[in-house]
């Protein structure tokens, strides 16, 4: 725990404790129900030292990030809902994972937490059929938010495919044994930087994996 940021280290610690459960992590969902029902359950985890946040409560007024509009709660239900015989139709891996990241992140269910929610959700996809699951570094989120960016208004979704398979390649070919290598070789890719200081030197590493795209 962080002295005078007690908030903020519950969220640190709660996504650790969801994300390093490996049983928990193997849960998807078999129907509509029984995804609103895990992700209210995830979000009150995550959330459960910001009662002001509603943890586990479905917003109840519209929200957006810059010019991006979520689902309005009235239509929540709905979505999530249609969303879900949309993934069923998807091969189990990578694509339920990213189709998982974008229907949380674009429903924005609940007042705060949603990005972390989509990315636990999508790694729990991964996870259940024994994949490496996806790390967005801070280096990457420039890319990443651009992806859904596109996603969301133009509903073009080359970009945030490149962003998620790369990603994940890229995890692939990390031996995680060692924390200090793991830690070091990160380091020297530039994870850690923000975007402007080191997206150049960790693109140079995901240059290395390119993919055939299924659609635009």
């Amino acid at each position: 725990m962080i002295e005078n940021r007690n908030s903020d280290s519950h969220d640190v610690l709660s996504v650790y404790d969801l994300v390093s459960d490996h049983q928990a992590m193997t849960e998807t969902p078999n129907n509509a129900s029984e995804l609103i029902q895990i992700i209210k359950e995830r979000h009150k985890l995550m959330m459960g030292q910001r009662p002001e946040l509603n943890p586990g409560e479905f917003k109840t007024k519209n929200n957006k990030a810059g010019d991006s509009v979520f689902v309005a709660p009235e239509h929540l239900i709905g979505t999530l809902t249609q969303g879900f015989e949309e993934y069923l139709t998807l091969a189990r891996g990578l694509p339920r994972a990213i189709f998982m990241q974008y229907l949380i992140s674009e429903c924005h269910p609940f007042n705060d937490g949603n990005g972390r929610l989509s990315r636990i959700m999508m790694n729990c996809e991964l996870h259940s059929c024994n994949q490496h699951k996806i790390i967005v570094p801070t280096v990457h989120r420039d890319s990443y938010l651009n992806g859904l960016r596109k996603a969301t208004r133009l509903g073009k979704f080359r970009v945030l495919v490149k962003v998620f398979y790369q990603l994940q390649q890229y995890a692939g070919n990390i031996d995680w044994d060692d924390y200090a290598d793991v830690r070091e070789l990160i380091q020297q890719h530039g994870w850690n930087k923000l975007p402007d200081d080191g997206v150049g030197d960790f693109n140079r590493q995901l240059i290395k994996f390119k993919m055939d795209y299924p659609f635009e």
